[in-house]
């Protein structure tokens, strides 16, 4: 029987913004109820590929080589989720690179996922939408705000653990066209 590994290509994060992420929204989103997400696992999620045949990985990297993209500048700011269960910062600057290297990807792949650009920092595991609404509001008062510049993504396994997941990173894939800023 083959073995299978969970897959996605993500866009990953320069530790010094994991950091500051980790240091100044964490600990408004550790409340009862919602989980947020360990600083390691801190990710711009570009296609979620699910379960992928272990044979076909190498051919995976492969297609994800082809793709050619210059590095250009992002920034994350401003709170939002989908259905009061994923808490997320936008991607405010870049979002149309991220999207169109989004595409490329799908391209690639043979695929036509939508990409929203976002950054998941937290899942609502039970709390009531009003208060998880509240603690949106409360974020948005920071005026967060955290720059960074894309150069490369990377196609990442994702295991399950009791812990929590762990995504080890199986592939980087770089920036192939020289930036024109």
């Amino acid at each position: 029987m083959s073995m299978q590994k969970r897959m996605f290509v993500a866009i990953n994060l320069p530790d010094s913004i994991k950091e500051k992420v980790s240091g100044q929204i964490i600990p408004i989103v550790s409340h009862n109820g919602l989980k947020p997400v360990w600083k390691e696992n801190l990710h711009l999620t570009l296609l979620f590929l699910g379960a992928i045949p272990e044979v076909e990985i190498g051919e995976l990297i492969v297609k994800l080589k082809a793709v050619s993209f210059a590095p250009f500048h992002a920034a994350l700011k401003g709170f939002s989720h989908f259905d009061g269960r994923v808490l997320f910062i936008k991607a405010e600057k870049g979002a149309e690179e991220i999207v169109s290297l989004s595409r490329k990807i799908n391209s690639a792949l043979g695929k036509n996922e939508k990409c929203d650009a976002h950054l998941t920092i937290a899942r609502n595991k039970g709390m009531q939408k009003k208060e998880f609404l509240e603690i949106i509001d409360l974020l948005g008062k920071k005026n967060f705000e955290a720059e960074f510049e894309v150069n490369s993504f990377e196609l990442v396994e994702s295991i399950l653990m009791q812990k929590g997941p762990q995504y080890p990173v199986v592939h980087r894939f770089s920036a192939s066209i020289p930036s024109t800023s």
